[in-house]
């Protein structure tokens, strides 16, 4: 037990080391393609926030956005249709394998600031109507999906805006900063 309760503490060593690593970060560009890839660089991502937990979350809801809705152009009620019929999960392989489709990528850019962290996540497709989607809808409360969009508005990210045509959006974390005695405090001035 005693080498166990070792080992936890090297690991947590090496986790606050490696925190302080991802705080080191100030400009990150990564590109992906594949749902898989999208949820592992959403973990990957949340590591460079100061409350990792808050952003996971909303981070993971976006990047899925832009590969399904945004690159492969699966349309909200066509989403509702294939999760009805359980064949979500094949219609997504099938399309990441589709010449229409299949050489679209996303990138999303990290950007840490003097007072603000940022997320830029962007794809290819051809955008959509985002405006609906900022709050959570009752209409639909009970989909099955769909309240993606609004929970990382509401939950992870501090301001959330999306380019008018819908392919781009951009998600601000502001920075607690910390005054002369200690407590902190929101810089609501962004540069």
């Amino acid at each position: 037990a005693e080498m166990q309760m070792r080992q936890y503490k090297i690991l947590r060593e090496e986790m606050k080391f490696q925190r302080l690593g991802f705080g080191l970060v100030q400009v990150l560009k990564c590109s992906f393609r594949t749902l898989e890839e999208a949820e592992s660089l959403s973990s990957f991502l949340a590591n460079f926030f100061s409350d990792p937990e808050q952003v996971i979350t909303g981070i993971s809801e976006l990047m899925v956005n832009a590969v399904e809705h945004g690159n492969l152009g699966i349309s909200y009620d066509e989403k509702s249709a294939l999760m009805k019929e359980g064949s979500w999960k094949k219609e997504v392989d099938r399309r990441l394998n589709d010449p229409r489709w299949m050489d679209r990528t996303a990138t999303v850019v990290f950007e840490r600031k003097e007072n603000a962290c940022y997320l830029q996540i962007t794809d290819q497709g051809e955008g959509f109507s985002w405006k609906g989607f900022m709050e959570i809808d009752p209409s639909r409360a009970m989909h099955n999906h769909g309240r993606g969009i609004a929970m990382a508005n509401v939950l992870s990210f501090d301001r959330l805006l999306y380019n008018e045509k819908g392919n781009q959006v951009t998600g601000m974390v502001r920075v607690q900063q910390k005054d002369t005695n200690g407590t902190s405090w929101n810089n609501q001035e962004l540069r």
